[in-house]
């Protein structure tokens, strides 16, 4: 052990590896050993609405397309799509019935069929932080990965309407809110964004509005909407390639919107270049906690090599800080929740990378919320406020 503390701090990261990665490994543990509760007939109601949803929709699709073929081959539905000169993107009911189908078989062999055979009334998951980023993920079984809520022919499909609280207590979802954003704001210093996110009223309607510099008011949804992909967008380090194929416009209009966003937002621009310089100095970033990853073909002579590295550059900073902000918060909230009146009735179910979910005894419910709503809008010092979402219910699928 002194070996290690020895060498973690000559490269200056021993405190994260001591205040932060350590501590939670303790709450993860006892996060996957409490397990979150699984409600198996809403699986099993789940699974045949499913069923019959796949035959109906099967039968839609034979009389469309006038022969009997199997939905789930690609080759099939190719000979099937040349003969009817249709493509996937084809505006035609087939083509929207296979894609249901296909979602539908996704749902029920990937998802329900597993949760089905968990033995009891309790999923436990295994979890791990030695991602690239920091980021923590979870396998076998992986509940980030369960899909949310969609309806197709009316019938609403919620898988996650099968994780539930315990009888006497309450699903409590905290989730922060354009932490990305807002961890850019800080760290990049932009004057633009940082008033953008002080500013009262939706933060992408006040964003667009500085970009293409109209009122509030004559911000339209799909406006809205594209300023939010355009800023995630930069955030991942998205090309104007992708981007372009995100917002179904031509490469042109995607490096002119690009173009556009580094004017509006020159603090950014500015800064990201400033993390790309050290980067290629020194062969590393640093995340907020300083975490370090390394990146040693950041200065390839391969055009491609060096982009897509300088993304991940970028791409990891921003990540893995908001990786670390969630860290820090469950830290704090942990070290509360065992010293007083909450100690055994809150216990951590879900982490769902921004989003923490926890299962709350009903005596103890209102307390919770505002302490757990409290700790971590409070969590760290930003220059931009860090406001969390708030839902409660008796499941998953039914927070509100």
């Amino acid at each position: 052990m002194s070996t290690l503390r020895h060498q973690l701090k000559q490269i200056y990261i021993y405190k994260t590896f001591k205040d932060i990665e350590m501590p939670i490994q303790i709450i993860l543990a006892k996060m996957e050993l409490y397990g979150f509760g699984l409600n198996k007939e809403h699986l099993v109601e789940l699974n045949d609405t499913v069923t019959k949803l796949m035959a109906n929709i099967s039968k839609q699709g034979f009389e469309q397309s006038g022969i009997k073929f199997n939905m789930q081959s690609t080759l099939e539905w190719a000979k099937v799509k040349k003969k009817l000169k249709l493509t996937d993107n084809s505006p035609h009911l087939l083509v929207e019935l296979v894609q249901n189908w296909r979602k539908l078989s996704c749902l029920r062999n990937t998802h329900i069929n597993m949760y089905l055979t968990v033995e009891n009334d309790r999923v436990y998951c295994d979890s791990n932080t030695y991602s690239n980023t920091g980021r923590i993920s979870m396998h076998e079984p992986n509940l980030q990965n369960i899909p949310k809520d969609y309806i197709i022919e009316d019938e609403i499909l919620s898988l996650r309407s099968a994780f539930v609280s315990k009888s006497d207590q309450t699903l409590v979802s905290v989730d922060f809110c354009q932490i990305e954003l807002r961890i850019l704001a800080h760290l990049s210093k932009d004057s633009v964004l940082l008033s953008a996110l002080t500013s009262p009223g939706d933060v992408f309607i006040n964003l667009s509005s500085k970009w293409h510099n109209i009122p509030e008011t004559e911000v339209c949804d799909e406006l809205r909407q594209k300023t939010k992909q355009v800023c995630y967008g930069m955030l991942y380090g998205m090309g104007a390639v992708t981007l372009s194929e995100t917002l179904k416009i031509t490469q042109d209009e995607a490096h002119k919107l690009i173009s556009e966003f580094k004017s509006t937002f020159p603090g950014v621009n500015k800064y990201f270049n400033e993390c790309l310089i050290q980067c290629r100095s020194m062969g590393l970033v640093k995340t907020l906690s300083g975490r370090i990853r390394h990146f040693p073909e950041i200065n390839s002579k391969v055009p491609k090599i060096k982009s897509q590295v300088e993304r991940q550059a970028i791409n990891t900073i921003i990540q893995g800080s908001a990786a670390d902000v969630t860290k820090m918060a469950m830290i704090k909230l942990d070290k509360i929740i065992n010293q007083g009146i909450l100690n055994s009735r809150v216990h951590l179910v879900m982490h769902l990378h921004d989003e923490l979910i926890f299962d709350v005894e009903n005596t103890v419910l209102d307390e919770a919320c505002s302490t757990i709503i409290k700790t971590m809008e409070s969590a760290v010092n930003l220059c931009v406020p860090l406001p969390v979402k708030f839902r409660k219910g008796s499941s998953w699928g039914d927070l509100k």
